[in-house]
C-alpha cells in the first residue's frame, strides 16, 4: 500500500500599494481580544465578555528595498508618520492562494538595520515592525494562482538573492 504524504510548506509575501515585497520572514497579524470579567451583584458567577478587538503587529524581515518600502521608511523617519494599506498573501507550493490578510492603516513603528560589518558574509536584511489598525482575513479559493500578481517572480528573485550571499 502506497503512503501519501502532503507538504505543508507555505510561501508568504507582502504587498503594499500594489508593490510586491519579497520577505524572508513575516510574523504577527493575529487578531485577539481580552476577556473581561464582570461581577454581577447577587450572583456567584462572573459574566464574561470580549473587550476591544486588537491586532498584533507584523514583524517583517526583508532584504529588498523597493521604492514603496523606501518611501514608507523615509516618511516615518522624517516624522510624517505615513500609514499604508496592504496585504500578506500566503500560498502553497504551487503558488495557489491559501489566504489573504488585508491590513488597513498600518504604521511603521520600528526599523532595525543590521550591523555594517564588512567581514560578515550574512546578507543585509532589514527588520520592520508595522502596526495595523484593522485586519481582514480572506480565505483563498485555491484555484487562482498568485503568479498573476508577480508572486512567482518575487519568490524566485528572493531565492536567487539569498543563494548569492
Amino acid at each position: 500500500m502506497a503512503v501519501t504524504r502532503t507538504a505543508s510548506v507555505q510561501n508568504k509575501f507582502l504587498s503594499i500599494n500594489g508593490s510586491n515585497i519579497p520577505v524572508k520572514n513575516i510574523e504577527g497579524g493575529d487578531i485577539f481580544a481580552d476577556v473581561i470579567n464582570e461581577q454581577t451583584p447577587g450572583s456567584a458567577f462572573a459574566q464574561k465578555r470580549l473587550g476591544r478587538v486588537q491586532y498584533k503587529s507584523y514583524k517583517i524581515e526583508t532584504g529588498s528595498f523597493t521604492d514603496e518600502l523606501k518611501k514608507i521608511i523615509n516618511q516615518t523617519w522624517e516624522g510624517n508618520g505615513l500609514v499604508t494599506d496592504g496585504e500578506v498573501v500566503t500560498t502553497d507550493l504551487n503558488f495557489k492562494v491559501q489566504q489573504r490578510e488585508n491590513f488597513i492603516d498600518a504604521a511603521l513603528i520600528e526599523t532595525i538595520i543590521p550591523e555594517c560589518d564588512g567581514s560578515s558574509k550574512d546578507s543585509a536584511r532589514i527588520k520592520l515592525c508595522m502596526q495595523p489598525s484593522s485586519i481582514r482575513i480572506i480565505k483563498g479559493d485555491r484555484n487562482s494562482s498568485a503568479s498573476a500578481s508577480g508572486v512567482i517572480h518575487t519568490l524566485i528573485w528572493l531565492w536567487v538573492c539569498d543563494e548569492c550571499h
